[in-house]
């Protein structure tokens, strides 16, 4: 089996870089996936318990309102007994109190059937409210469903794309050196966007955009030995796309 060369060896190192990108940001991209559910269950959550709070709000008002009713029956009551009271007394100053005494009930009366009324309108705006928040909460329900389907889907479809690249790396990593893909390895860093392999775009590095000396452009041209960027380090390759961007 004859030996690659140093050329087939570089095309194959930018090869491997371009799946190693590609699977790095499937895996980048999964990570975020999950997180887009959990964004939505603590919209659920939030929801929810704006509904409990409804729910407690309106228990109380409903209780006060009661209570209050109550509080209007018990006037009316004392306002009875003090009319009944008031034709037995033929005593002008008992007479006089006794009538004070009605008309404060009365006007306690007035003050209680307009607290009854507040707590009519209340009682219908937090039920207003709550419906609101069951409609928005069946929403979120519906589209995290919606939403979790998707990302399975899609998470299954990453995995299958995962294991097509790993298989099309492993083919690729067996035609390279090994000295060369430890050295590729060591140098390889996605997760702090450090590239162990680049290419040559408009006589610059593609990875730090850094200008390459004239000299060595010849030397990536030419495609005999390894090439390091003298900023970032990553081994320049040349592609014949970009063969029309140099101007050697």
């Amino acid at each position: 089996m004859n030996h690659p060369t140093t050329a087939q060896e570089l095309d194959a190192l930018l090869a491997l870089q371009q799946i190693d990108i590609q699977i790095h940001t499937i895996h980048d991209s999964n990570k975020k996936l999950p997180k887009e559910i959990f964004t939505i269950q603590q919209s659920i959550a939030t929801i929810k318990k704006n509904i409990q709070n409804f729910k407690e709000n309106i228990q109380k008002i409903k209780s006060d309102q009661e209570k209050t009713k109550k509080e209007i029956e018990e006037t009316e009551k004392i306002i009875s007994r003090y009319k009944e009271q008031r034709k037995a007394i033929n005593n002008e100053k008992e007479l006089t109190a006794i009538e004070e005494e009605i008309n404060y009930q009365k006007i306690e009366k007035q003050l209680l059937e307009k607290k009854a009324q507040t707590y009519v309108s209340d009682l219908k705006e937090e039920n207003e409210k709550m419906k609101k928040e069951i409609e928005d909460l069946q929403l979120q329900e519906s589209n995290i469903e919606k939403r979790d389907n998707h990302l399975k889907k899609l998470l299954e479809s990453n995995e299958k794309n995962i294991k097509s690249l790993q298989k099309e790396r492993k083919n690729i990593v067996q035609t390279i050196d090994s000295l060369l893909y430890s050295l590729y390895e060591k140098k390889n860093y996605l997760e702090k966007n450090q590239q162990a392999v680049a290419t040559m775009v408009k006589k610059a590095c593609s990875a730090c955009y850094y200008l390459i000396p004239s000299q060595k452009i010849i030397q990536i041209m030419r495609k005999e030995m390894l090439v390091f960027c003298e900023n970032c380090t990553s081994i320049v390759v040349h592609t014949d796309e970009a063969d029309d961007a140099y101007d050697i």
